[in-house]
């Protein structure tokens, strides 16, 4: 039998709380890819240069059908999508089988790799039903909405650190009746058949998009947090200029995921990747969001959009920094502590609900180096960054 999605492990009982005047009315999950995990020395391809598998039609057939025949059938029909992925997707099911045995500490076997693959595409199921308003059968509890409303009413606006655990489009649900406007800082260039057979569904979804790369991205998002509004970026992966084989060096930060005075070439901090342990072994983050919230001065927060059971969702909010600090003496320093923290805060949510990680990408590879100018100097200090201590935000 197939448990469902990501339920919490044993020992991690979910948490929930009464959304406080907010209510769900959308959800929806944006399309994670379901291959790119590199095996032997075969070249890494770039995730966001993978278009997403299938095509126009079977989408469009595939959503159609969950629509008019409803979640229940919806859920029947994702046996058979899954068990298609599974075989067809090779490399999706490494991915999997690799996260799982870290997460776990002990091989996966296929039956777990299935569950995992169907949770994805249970998670994409439920995307649909939001974006089409057919939202009467579920619910969304918030939990942290104490501490999000205590940085809202700071009026610097507020930057919202999330991971590919979960759905992140929860947040797009509560965004629809928070207080003040909630934008996304979104890399959608790689938006394949199914993602916009997704997007028709709700014609409105682009406006509450702020699209990473695009060359107004980073004034739009100055402009919002300016606004006193909301601004939430995934912070566990970052898109890559082209494929690479394993062991190369990455370019250094473009221009759009850095703010004036934070980052740059001489100050140590301007790599793309940022190496700390996660999950037992080192992993690669991306530097971008870190520097992105620091330049722009406002509180930080963590999010997490979790499954809790058949459509029902909760969205937590836990408090992370009060002002992302990255001193320019110390900065590479302050910038690995704060990737180091959140690290482990998603790695905590990682092993309670671990068939909810939606990342196949691969952190785990060789060390990503900067090139001699960006690199940080051999003496730099490791004064550690101002930021909250880890909590579950109720």
């Amino acid at each position: 039998m197939t448990a469902e999605p990501g339920r919490p492990s044993p020992g991690h009982p979910p948490s929930s709380h009464p959304m406080s005047g907010h209510s769900a009315s959308g959800h929806s999950a944006s399309a994670h890819p379901t291959s790119g995990y590199p095996t032997g020395g075969r070249p890494l391809p770039a995730w966001n240069h993978r278009a997403e598998r299938g095509n126009a039609l079977l989408s469009r057939v595939m959503v159609w059908l969950a629509l008019h025949l409803g979640w229940r059938a919806g859920r029947l029909l994702l046996y058979p999508i899954t068990a298609y992925f599974f075989v067809a997707a090779p490399m999706a099911r490494r991915a999997s089988a690799r996260f799982l045995a870290r997460v776990l500490g002990r091989p996966a076997g296929a039956g777990l790799v299935f569950r995992h693959l169907h949770g994805f595409a249970a998670m994409l199921l439920d995307r649909a039903f939001f974006l089409a308003g057919r939202t009467g059968d579920f619910s969304l509890s918030v939990t942290g909405l104490a501490q999000l409303d205590a940085a809202i009413a700071q009026g610097r606006g507020v930057v919202l650190l999330g991971g590919h655990l979960g759905s992140f489009e929860a947040l797009r649900a509560f965004g629809r009746t928070a207080p003040v406007p909630v934008r996304m800082l979104m890399y959608r260039a790689n938006r394949g058949a199914f993602s916009q057979v997704m997007e028709r569904l709700d014609p409105t979804l682009g406006a509450a998009v702020i699209e990473i790369g695009a060359p107004e991205a980073m004034l739009a998002v100055r402009e919002a947090i300016l606004r006193g509004e909301i601004v939430g970026i995934l912070a566990d992966r970052a898109p890559e200029p082209a494929a690479r084989p394993e062991g190369a060096r990455p370019e250094v930060a473009p221009p759009e995921m850095a703010q004036p005075g934070v980052g740059g070439a001489n100050a140590g901090g301007a790599a793309r990747r940022v190496r700390v342990p996660f999950l037992g072994a080192e992993a690669d983050f991306p530097a971008g969001p870190f520097l992105l919230a620091a330049g722009l001065g406002a509180p930080v927060l963590l999010f997490f959009g979790l499954c809790t059971g058949p459509r029902r969702y909760e969205l937590r909010f836990e408090p992370f920094a009060t002002r992302l600090d990255l001193p320019r003496a110390d900065r590479a320093a302050a910038l690995r502590q704060a990737v180091l923290c959140y690290a482990e805060r998603l790695a905590e949510r990682a092993r309670a609900y671990p068939l909810q990680w939606f990342n196949f990408h691969d952190l785990w590879g060789p060390p990503w180096e900067a090139p001699a100018d960006a690199r940080p100097s051999a003496t730099a200090a490791t004064r550690p960054v101002r930021v909250a201590e880890a909590g579950p935000g109720e």
